[in-house]
């Protein structure tokens, strides 16, 4: 029993839409990620290396 097979659609086929609100979710992601490397960079000098 070979499911999804046969009938000319993918199993993996998503609406167009939910592909798009991914994107916007993964940029946005992105960009939170960048800000908060940006953060701890911008603190380097003040955190400092952790040695006592």
């Amino acid at each position: 029993m070979e499911r999804g097979m046969g009938n000319g659609k993918s199993d993996l086929a998503l609406p167009l839409s939910d592909l798009e609100d991914y994107g916007r979710r993964l940029r946005s992601l992105k960009t939170r990620m960048n800000h908060t490397k940006k953060l701890f960079e911008s603190h380097k000098d003040d955190i400092g290396d952790g040695s006592v």
